[in-house]
């Protein structure tokens, strides 16, 4: 990390913001921060608008605060030895902003983003668990947080923002690792959250209709232009897709060099369903994956291919390492009175049909679902998750996901009003009392599937986030 000086600061800027206007005395920087409660003396104030809150009027408070640079966008009202740094665009110079103070140069890294409707997380570490296994030291930034190849450090989204991310490349820069997968969400795309960055490689896992609604994309144009963004403005070199993908080969279509991945019809020869996951013959060669379902052959294809394509090795050397793959919260299960609990991040049609196909091949037994919403966006998925679960269940338990300041009964009774059967769906709001219900239906052999919040150990309620643990709950019942 650098430490400006006041007599450098107007040449460091107009490296990255060739138009600022630069109003007041520089200072000393040797912190940038986007929020007030973090901007002190010798802070640089970047001034963000975001979709819920405008950085700008944030301004004084990090005045108050000790703080007298700001980066804006327009004209604030500050004391006048306050030191303002008008641009046209702060996004459009940001990263190389962030990468100058933090001490990222072009070619420390090799990157691959990966975005998608489903399977973004778990191909992401599948990618990054192949090349630390093969000896190529990868970090990911994913739903589950910041993973350095030893440990996760938890954050608020499943992008996180440049300022986080260039601060964690540069303690990755100084341990040495070289490759880093990032997921990239649609919300992210259409926030140029990630703007500025470049990319080796790019995958896409999956696209269909969702994340439309209040809170998300406005129409489903929308977000394919999001998606479709990723391949087209951050310089991807090698886009990896399912051949067989609905609008796969158009979102990928700027890239000069494409990787199209045949299905499973026509790559997989064989699969053999185990207790502790699946072997597959494919490319004339077996591999284990402790993950079940056809979904996840896809993902370990992707990130097979990905891993080929950032490295230059053959898909053949990185198959082996699949034998250890773990994905918290990824149809993760365990056996309680002769009942498998699956718990799975699944949240929307697509994800539900990948889970209930995947528990009925493997399984003739009764499957019973506790699924919700969550609150203040995704209006338009539930009447969707009524339909799939009245047709892939036997019994859903509806119930709270993480409904925020919206009530949680009008979330299920949506949901429920939507049920074609509603004798396959019952209301229990409460999640803890709902998987406790629905646990108290099970017959041993029976699959009990908690889907929605995966690896999530809170829940967001109206009195802000609290401690949730589904497996805690199930394992001191008795």
């Amino acid at each position: 990390m650098k430490r400006i000086g006041a007599n450098e600061f107007d040449a460091w800027i107009k490296r990255h913001y060739a138009d600022a206007r630069i109003s007041g005395e520089p200072c000393d920087i040797r912190e940038i921060a986007k929020h007030s409660d973090a901007a002190k003396k010798d802070t640089l104030f970047v001034c963000l608008k975001g979709i819920e809150a405008d950085g700008h009027d944030y301004a004084l408070a990090a005045y108050k605060n000790g703080c007298r640079a700001f980066l804006c966008e327009r004209a604030l009202s500050l004391p006048r030895d306050a030191c303002t740094v008008l641009v046209r665009s702060i996004r459009g110079g940001l990263f190389y902003l962030l990468s100058d103070f933090y001490g990222i140069s072009e070619g420390d890294f090799r990157f691959c983003a990966i975005t998608g409707t489903k399977g973004k997380t778990t191909t992401s570490v599948m990618l990054t668990h192949l090349l630390n296994k093969g000896g190529y030291r990868a970090a990911c930034s994913t739903t589950l947080g910041l993973y350095d190849g030893k440990e996760t450090r938890k954050t608020e989204n499943t992008t996180s923002d440049l300022f986080t991310v260039t601060s964690w490349l540069a303690d990755l820069k100084r341990e040495g690792i070289r490759y880093v997968v990032i997921e990239a969400s649609s919300a992210a795309l259409s926030g140029a959250r990630l703007f500025g960055m470049h990319f080796d490689v790019g995958v896409l896992t999956s696209f269909s209709n969702d994340h439309i609604g209040k809170g998300e994309h406005k129409t489903f144009a929308e977000y394919l232009c999001a998606k479709r963004s990723l391949f087209s403005s951050y310089g991807i070199k090698t886009a990896i897709y399912k051949r067989d993908m609905e609008r796969g080969a158009y979102i990928v279509s700027d890239c000069a060099h494409t990787v199209p991945l045949p299905s499973d019809a026509e790559a997989v020869l064989e699969v053999f369903e185990l207790t502790e996951g699946q072997r597959f013959i494919y490319n004339g060669r077996s591999i284990f994956l402790p993950l079940p379902g056809a979904h996840n052959r896809t993902n370990a294809r992707l990130a097979l291919a990905a891993a080929a394509a950032l490295t230059g090795k053959g898909e053949e050397y990185f198959e082996p390492y699949f034998s250890d793959v773990y994905v918290p919260g990824r149809y993760e299960q365990f056996m309680k009175n002769g009942v498998c609990i699956v718990i799975d991040y699944a949240h929307n049609h697509e994800s539900f049909l990948a889970v209930a196909e995947t528990a009925k091949n493997r399984s003739q037994a009764r499957v019973i679902a506790v699924f919700g919403s969550v609150g203040g966006r995704g209006e338009g998925r539930r009447g969707a998750l009524a339909v799939a679960a009245d047709a892939l269940f036997d019994c859903s338990v509806i119930t709270a996901d993480n409904p925020g300041r919206e009530d949680a009964f009008h979330i299920c009774a949506e949901i429920y009003a939507a049920f074609p059967d509603k004798s396959h769906a019952r209301i229990v709001a409460d999640r803890a009392q709902a998987i406790l219900y629905a646990f108290s239906l099970c017959r041993p052999g029976d699959i009990l599937l908690l889907l929605g919040k995966g690896h999530e150990d809170f829940q967001r309620t109206k009195n802000g986030c609290v401690p949730f643990s589904e497996k805690e709950i199930l394992l001191s019942a008795p």
